[in-house]
């Protein structure tokens, strides 16, 4: 169980496993984008430039975002900031990867 009201410093998978299903009203999440170190230099998960299609990329999305639908409430609501990528000539807009985790996309 995570305390709340309190900052916790860890893995973001970590701290949600951490957490009950369906209690949370509102996730506001921006994920590191994998652009390396020409952008902004995070460095996701032991490397520093992707090189792999993005494959390593995407996974971690994925188990991110099943993370954040296991523990939304029915009602819930996740406000994801990303950005489309290109992949390989390819445009890859975020709502492909929150579309395959089952999330529904409503306008208000």
């Amino acid at each position: 169980m995570l305390e709340l009201n309190k900052i916790h410093n860890i893995d973001c998978i970590e701290g949600m496993e951490l957490i009950e299903n369906n209690t949370v009203d509102l996730i506001v999440t921006s994920p590191p984008y994998n652009i390396g170190e020409g952008g902004s230099a995070f460095k996701f998960r032991g490397y520093d430039v992707y090189d792999d299609n993005n494959s390593d990329y995407d996974n971690f999305i994925i188990i991110a975002l099943n993370e954040m639908y296991r523990i939304l409430k029915p009602s819930g609501s996740l406000m994801f900031n990303h950005k489309v990528r290109t992949v390989n000539k390819e445009c890859i807009h975020p709502l492909k990867l929150i579309f395959f985790v089952g999330m529904l996309m409503k306008q208000l």
